[in-house]
């Protein structure tokens, strides 16, 4: 098994990165900030692939390296084996992976080594371990190297060896079996075997065939107690029956004086009805309920409500139209003004424009006389004058720059005066615009026409008014305002009708009640009522010892069924405890042959575990003679511990340096490969991530001799950061 090269497309950090790998050693040196750890985890992934992503799992895998730029998640790998050359094509993200044979032409590879070519098992199919006993062996990172077990999968690798098969069935998974077998039969801390929960079930069965018998003797107590209990309940019945008989007779008696008491309640009634309609009928003023109509007087006073709001819209129109007349006139007076003022500021514009243009013209005129004070002409006049001419020249120019300047002053002065006035005129123009756009057109003949609507609906209303005076005239209403005095008819009316009604019910009440009765045996007076608070105190306490009596029966009853029942099952108790006790006996037996089962499997497992640790011990001790002679004796023990001895005494690993473990620990990971493949095609590639920065120098020099020889047997990939720690090649 030989890697050729690698392209990385993107994975983690890295992207579009290639390059080629040699037999022996291949030595990367890069920064910390390279990637070198995500170029390691590439080469494995593309053997093993990447775990599923589970959620809110930030240490996966597939989430630590899903590509930090984007892009295809993934890359290719070349490899040689046995003979022919094969490339691993993957896309993390789409989970895709294709296997090709580029030995000569390049096709797919349906199958390596004679089994299906699975993305997710190829690494296994190469090279016989999972993807994490891989890593525990031939990859050998900086911050991961000190093994103070085997990994579980290398473990079983290396037994099955020993045991010659691949299903794990072996010494130590037959002693399993043999000890689970054992512990569910005997108990073991908090977990109870058979054995004890039989002799519990036979302790409780010997409890129960005792407790029998006591429930014998509690059965025929408890029917002694029934019969007694039987006795008290027959007396207690008949005092009942007396004192009932007592209180019937005084019932009757209470009955009559609360006949009397309804006839006089349903009587007054009756009067009340009556007395309250008297009170009502002079509001009518002797008017006859079914001839007064609410609803005709309800909705004249509707009718007239509306008259009146069409009387108001009516004043509020008339008075909108006077408030348009007037505005239309302000508006005229203000387009007036506006124009005025707008007349005035042209006029300043115009004069102000014109004196602009004067100055300006003045400004030209004595601009031309200063020139006639340069050039050639005035230089020759003030040479011939021998500068006399200069002198008076000089004194009119002084006054002629004076002038101009107060003229352009006078200029800037009329230009801002014209600023000044366009805007005003701009503001007059707009105004004058806006109020001819908001020209309201008033209607005279509208406001005539409304003014005589507004006359006929204000008769209208006060015809309705009269109306409505005459209607409430009828009544002996307190308030003078309409719908007041109406509510207080509408109220009186509908508490005439209900207390007609009322009347007549009460009435029919009474003659229902005296149908079956004399009048006159009803109105005689009768004697107070007899109080039966004190017989029906008795009662309930004479009913309360019957109910507690009942349930000392009944509870003595449920007893003497339950002692009956239990005494029953003295047979099936003694049936069972026989068949238990032959169980307990058979499954004693079971256990001693157990037992010593495991002992003779256990003399067997301890034989090969001499052969299982005897090879790996010799291997590493030759892989540490490679690294320095000195340092050879060691041993594993149990549980697969690493040993070192010195002075004649066995060491634990953890007594020495971080480096010397570092070193027997991967000298222990190369020994495990050995024993694991021997002289197998399929032996791994050794991936060295940075694993001797805690070397001094010396052992450093040693470590890296050590790699190079390593690499004349292995495929090495050694990975560092620093210059001291680089393998020159």
């Amino acid at each position: 098994m030989r890697l050729l090269s690698y392209h990385i497309q993107n994975f983690g950090k890295l992207q579009n990165i290639r390059g080629y790998l040699e037999s022996g050693l291949t030595v990367i040196k890069e920064d910390n900030s390279f990637g070198k750890t995500t170029l390691a985890e590439f080469i494995i992934s593309m053997f093993y692939g990447l775990p599923d992503l589970k959620k809110k799992d930030l240490e996966n895998e597939r989430r630590r390296y899903d590509p930090w730029q984007g892009g295809i998640y993934g890359g290719s790998l070349t490899f040689e084996f046995e003979g022919r050359r094969y490339q691993i094509d993957r896309d993390f993200h789409k989970n895709s992976f294709e296997l090709w044979d580029i030995t000569s032409v390049r096709k797919k590879a349906a199958s390596i080594w004679g089994k299906p070519a699975d993305g997710a098992r190829l690494g296994e199919i190469l090279f016989e371990i999972n993807k994490e006993s891989f890593k525990r062996s031939a990859y050998i990172p900086q911050d991961d190297i000190v093994c103070h077990e085997l990994d579980s999968g290398l473990n079983d690798k290396m037994r099955n060896m020993i045991n010659a098969t691949d299903r794990g069935h072996s010494l130590e998974s037959a002693l399993k079996v043999l000890q689970k077998a054992a512990d569910d039969l005997e108990t073991k801390k908090a977990k109870k075997g058979k054995i004890k929960d039989i002799e519990d079930r036979i302790w409780e069965l010997n409890e129960k065939l005792a407790d029998c018998a006591a429930h014998l003797k509690s059965a025929e107590k408890g029917k002694k107690d029934l019969e007694e209990k039987k006795g008290q309940l027959e007396k207690l019945e008949q005092d009942i029956k007396k004192l009932e008989d007592e209180i019937n007779s005084l019932n009757k008696l209470n009955s009559l004086q609360k006949e009397q008491e309804h006839y006089l309640t349903l009587k007054g009634n009756v009067e009340k009805d009556e007395r309250e309609i008297r009170g009502l009928l002079p509001f009518f003023k002797g008017q006859s309920i079914e001839n007064i109509s609410l609803d005709e007087i309800r909705k004249t006073i509707e009718a007239h409500d509306r008259q009146r709001e069409k009387a108001e819209w009516l004043e509020q129109e008339k008075n909108k139209l006077h408030s348009i007349k007037d505005e239309e006139q302000n508006r005229q007076n203000r387009i007036s003004f506006y124009r005025i003022m707008i007349k005035n500021l042209e006029k300043q514009a115009n004069d102000t424009w014109l004196e602009k243009e004067r100055k300006e013209s003045e400004i030209a005129r004595l601009e031309g006389k200063l020139r006639k004070f340069k050039g050639f002409l005035y230089i020759l006049l003030c040479i011939l004058s021998f500068g006399v001419y200069y002198l008076i020249a000089r004194a009119k120019k002084k006054r002629i720059s004076a002038q101009l300047v107060a003229l352009r002053a006078d200029v800037e002065a009329c230009e801002r005066k014209l600023e000044e006035l366009a805007p005003q005129m701009e503001d007059f123009k707009e105004r004058a615009k806006r109020e001819g756009q908001a020209q309201e057109e008033f209607d005279e003949a509208e406001l005539e026409q409304i003014k005589a609507r507004l006359d006929k609906e204000r008769e209208l209303s006060d015809n309705l008014e009269r109306q409505i005076q005459d209607y409430l005239s009828r009544f002996l209403c307190a308030s003078k305002d309409f719908w007041q005095c109406y509510y207080e008819i509408e109220g009186n009316y509908n508490q005439l009708l209900r207390l007609s009604k009322s009347l007549e019910e009460s009435k029919a009440r009474l003659e229902e009640f005296l149908a079956d009765k004399d009048e006159e045996k009803l109105s005689a007076k009768l004697g107070l009522a007899v109080n039966t608070d004190e017989p029906e105190q008795e009662r309930k306490k004479l009913y309360k010892c019957k109910e507690e009596l009942l349930k000392e029966i009944s509870a003595i009853e449920t007893r003497i069924k339950d002692d009956e029942e239990e005494a029953e099952n003295i047979s099936i108790y003694q049936g069972e405890l026989e068949e238990l006790n032959q169980i307990r006996d058979y499954l004693k037996i079971e256990f001693d042959n157990l037992q010593k089962a495991m002992e003779f499997l256990k003399e067997a497992n301890d034989s090969l575990a001499g052969r299982y640790l005897s090879p790996l011990l010799e291997k590493c001790r030759q892989l540490i003679r490679l690294y320095d002679e000195g340092k050879s004796e060691l041993a594993v023990v149990e549980n697969y511990r690493i040993l070192i001895k010195e002075n004649g005494i066995d060491r634990e690993l953890g007594y020495y340096s971080k480096g010397l473990k570092e070193i027997i620990s991967i000298c222990m990971r190369l020994a495990m490969i050995e024993v694991i493949y021997g002289d197998k095609p399929n032996k791994p590639f050794i991936i060295l991530d940075d694993p001797f920065a805690n070397l001094d120098d010396r052992k450093l020099e040693q470590a890296k001799e050590f790699v190079k020889r390593l690499s004349q047997e292995y495929q090495i990939i050694y990975l560092t950061c620093h210059g001291s720690r680089q393998i020159a090649v």
